[in-house]
């Protein structure tokens, strides 16, 4: 009898903005493909090259399926079973607690490919037991979402839908060909119905700088000078959206004032290592675009000062009004755009308060 191949919707658990809508074939309780849903729009039928090949991977005869306990060396080890690994693991962390109290206790749990409820569930298990908790973003993307929070407040960026609307792409340390395909799609798409330049900045010639209008190949860790110096000709050259700032920021006048001058354009190439011809040319292009998208990566902040290098950035839009303009504005992450309880799993009992490490 001819075996019956089902098909379930699910979603990609991948650490990724596009967050896909995939369909799952199943044929005998097996998985034997996965690929993109072709009725969500954002997704539009196709997935990357790794969620392509998830089947594979979940089929692999070399997929580890149970436990390994150490025996040896780091990488040695002897398969057990699982109720072996759990009662073990229990009966060691019921004695440190007994002895020690759950503060002696670290958890260490972050998102794998869990997606954006499940990566909760473990450091949820960790905080109902009054363990010392493990801000595990830090190794990751907590400065980043902290220079945007207190930048532009905890709210999403940029539709990224709406690039469609856009009339300039800039790419600032995200590789969109590799990391963000379905956005990179959507400007690709877009660049063959009209003109759409695509500016890329990058310390690494990218897949997506070699695609690029204008790659700057800037030296690393010297973003928030390049932002700064794009300040300084926006406002040397009338392109800084004086109503927009007037009536949605705050500061600007002591930055003006105070920062900008420390940053023309020669100073700025000494710092980037980029041309100066090309800092004023990235300048002008976005100072005269009517709806720029700058799509942030998170590399710039995983290093000394990052968060203000990011923070530096996030603020070019509302120099040059694009916050306000559909089309235009900055993208950091999309998850703040799930409004999501995701205290349920994260902290569904224990105290409210714990030791922070």
């Amino acid at each position: 009898m001819e075996s019956l191949v089902t098909s379930v919707r699910v979603v990609c658990a991948h650490d990724c903005p596009d967050m896909c809508s995939l369909i799952a074939s199943v044929e005998d309780g097996r998985i034997v493909r996965v690929q993109g849903d072709t009725d969500h729009p954002y997704t539009a039928g196709f997935a990357c090259g790794k969620v392509n090949r998830d089947a594979d991977l979940v089929n692999s005869p070399e997929r580890i399926a149970t436990p390994l306990k150490r025996t040896g060396p780091k990488g040695s080890g002897q398969s057990i079973s699982w109720d072996e690994a759990l009662d073990e693991i229990a009966a060691k962390w019921k004695a440190i607690i007994a002895e020690s109290g759950p503060l002696a206790l670290l958890g260490y749990a972050y998102s794998a490919h869990q997606g954006l409820m499940n990566r909760g569930l473990v450091n949820g298990l960790f905080h109902a037991l009054g363990s010392s908790r493990l801000q595990a973003g830090t190794v990751c993307d907590t400065c980043c979402e902290e220079a945007w929070n207190v930048t532009v407040g905890p709210v999403g960026g940029a539709d990224p839908e709406d690039v469609v609307h856009s009339d300039l792409v800039i790419s600032w340390g995200a590789d969109l060909a590799a990391t963000n395909v379905h956005y990179w799609s959507l400007v690709e798409h877009a660049k063959k119905q009209r003109p759409l330049p695509v500016i890329v900045i990058d310390p690494r010639r990218t897949r997506s700088a070699k695609a690029a209008d204008l790659y700057l190949p800037i030296r690393i860790g010297t973003d928030a000078a390049l932002a700064l110096g794009v300040m300084h000709i926006l406002v040397r050259d009338g392109l800084a959206n004086r109503d927009y700032l007037s009536r949605h920021t705050l500061g600007f006048d002591r930055v003006e004032k105070d920062i900008l001058p420390k940053f023309p354009p020669a100073k700025v190439a000494e710092i980037t290592g980029l041309a100066v011809a090309d800092i004023e040319k990235l300048a002008s292009m976005y100072g005269r675009a009517k709806a720029a998208m700058i799509r942030l990566g998170e590399g710039m902040t995983r290093l000394a000062a990052g968060g203000q290098a990011l923070r530096a950035v996030a603020l070019l839009p509302g120099v040059s009004g694009h916050y306000g303009v559909k089309g235009g504005g900055s993208l950091l992450l999309t998850a703040a755009s799930c409004d999501l309880n995701y205290n349920a799993v994260r902290k569904p009992s224990g105290p409210a308060t714990a030791r922070l490490a």
